[in-house]
């Protein structure tokens, strides 16, 4: 079963399987790992909050399509350079639905 990356609520990072993922949990995806579609991207490290996603074993299109970062979440998020910084932000962020 593939793993994922996730933020502890301390900031740290540790990874569990998929099946294992539940709502609210924090996901770091990095460039080429594989994601299900129902994710929502809360910061994208691309410019302006944006990744560029394949959804070829979707749909079979091979063009990449643009995705955007919620826009709050992503200017309370950026700033940081580094990784450790980055994931505090994100842990520190406070919503609901």
């Amino acid at each position: 079963s593939q793993e994922a990356a996730f933020v502890t609520p301390g900031g740290s990072l540790h990874t569990k399987t998929w099946d294992r993922v539940a709502v609210g949990d924090v996901l770091v995806v990095r460039d080429g790992e594989e994601f299900p579609a129902d994710l929502v991207a809360i910061y994208c490290s691309g410019a302006g909050g944006t990744a560029y996603v394949s959804t070829a074993n979707l749909d079979g299109e091979t063009n990449l399509k643009v995705k955007e970062a919620v826009d709050p979440t992503q200017q309370l998020v950026e700033g940081p350079a580094d990784e450790e910084a980055l994931l505090q932000k994100l842990v520190d962020i406070k919503a609901s639905v």
